[in-house]
C-alpha cells in the first residue's frame, strides 16, 4: 500500500479487533480482516463490525474488507461480512479462491458497492 503512496498508520486491536480512535484524525481507508484478524486471529464482534460502519459513515471513510479466510469458522457460525452490513456503500469487500481451493490458484475477487 505504501508503494502505491499510502500512508499507513497502525490502529489498535484488541480481543474483538480493530478499535477506531477517536481522538485520531480519520482515515480515508480502513484496511481490515475482519473475519480472522491478521496476525492475532481474533473475530471482529457483531457489535465491533456496526460500531466500524458508523464510524466509516460518520468520517466519509472507506473500508477495505479482506476476506481471505471467512470461510474456515470451527468454532460457531461466520458472522456477517461488513459488507452484507453496510447500506451506506462504503464498503469494498476482496475475496480469493486460493484459500477454500487450491493455495497454487492466486485468483482473488471484489465485490464493489452499487455506486
Amino acid at each position: 500500500m505504501q508503494a502505491a503512496g499510502l500512508r499507513c498508520q497502525a490502529i489498535r486491536v484488541d480481543e474483538q479487533g480493530l478499535r477506531p480512535d477517536p481522538e485520531a484524525a480519520p482515515p480515508r481507508i480502513i484496511y481490515v480482516t475482519p473475519a480472522h484478524q491478521y496476525p492475532t486471529g481474533a473475530v471482529m464482534a457483531l457489535p465491533r463490525r456496526l460500531e466500524l460502519l458508523a464510524y466509516a459513515r460518520r468520517h466519509g471513510s472507506w473500508i477495505i474488507e479482506d476476506d481471505y479466510d471467512g470461510e474456515f469458522c470451527y468454532a460457531s457460525a461466520p458472522l456477517a461480512a461488513l459488507q452484507s452490513l453496510d447500506r451506506d456503500g462504503r464498503v469494498i469487500y476482496l475475496g480469493t479462491f486460493s484459500k477454500v481451493m487450491f493455495p497454487s490458484l492466486k485468483l482473488a475477487y471484489l465485490v464493489l458497492p452499487p455506486n
